[in-house]
């Protein structure tokens, strides 16, 4: 499980509405309460009227000609679906969605406790982070937004959550509240069943009891048969042997 928390990417190339905006403003001169006259901006021409970047590698650069050129203030640069990307310096970057909900899935597996940092509930991004030491050999972080210290950079937020972050919370919601009413997923025996290079399956005993589940961190559902019907444990139905668990996602069963 540790080797899959290393590994998980996403394959979805995710194309993004970039907004410019022109603010305007007085400069004034030293002290005094003389203005220079104010100079309007008549139109803003990109490079390109459509960037497409790779959530799984990241970033796309923007330049863009101001008309005039000595117009005063400045350019803003956003873009119109936050939960798509996100711009900081003219750079646009994906987000690698279904990474935090794996990563979860992969904790609510694990027997014994565990901490969840504050924002880590909603896959909060911190702009000028991407890569740990360990994927890049060098002793500092650069780059996706999630620090690999797991260190608190941010200031959080309880509300105003985009329904990317709100789909999330929810899902972080469900996973403790399976540990909560079934503690064969925090203090049964794990056995590693499959380790492969999509997906994972382990089990758990407890006192008799069996339960197996299955996450799987690829953008294809995956079917596995766990060998016996079940209960779901996040959603409470009924299952069959052969599970079919959604693209970045986990299934978690107690089998009869």
């Amino acid at each position: 499980m540790k080797s899959l928390l290393n590994r998980i990417l996403v394959a979805w190339i995710a194309s993004c509405a970039v907004l410019f905006a022109f603010i305007g403003c007085d400069a004034q001169l030293d002290n005094s309460l003389t203005k220079l006259p104010s100079i309007k901006v008549s139109n803003i021409l990109p490079d390109s009227s459509e960037i497409v970047v790779c959530a799984n590698d990241g970033e796309a650069s923007l330049s863009y000609e101001v008309i005039p050129s000595n117009a005063t203030g400045k350019v803003a640069v956003v873009v119109e679906d936050q939960e798509v990307a996100t711009v900081q310096n003219g750079i646009v970057r994906g987000f690698k969605t279904g990474k935090t909900r794996v990563a979860l899935s992969c904790l609510a597996g694990y027997s014994g406790p565990f901490v969840i940092f504050y924002g880590d509930e909603w896959g909060a991004i911190v702009d000028g982070v991407t890569k740990s030491p360990m994927e890049t050999g060098s002793s500092s972080s650069v780059g996706d937004g999630a620090y690999w210290d797991n260190a608190s950079r941010s200031t959080g937020k309880i509300s105003g959550f985009s329904s990317n972050e709100q789909k999330l919370i929810d899902w972080t919601t469900s996973l403790m509240n399976m540990r909560a009413k079934y503690p064969i997923m925090w203090k049964g025996t794990s056995t590693s069943i499959y380790k492969g290079s999509n997906y994972y399956v382990g089990q758990k005993t407890l006192e008799g009891k069996t339960a197996k589940f299955i996450i799987n961190d690829t953008g294809a559902a995956v079917n596995y048969d766990f060998g016996s019907s079940g209960t779901d444990m996040m959603t409470g139905s009924k299952t069959t042997a052969s599970v079919s668990c959604p693209a970045y996602s986990a299934v978690f069963v107690l089998l009869d």
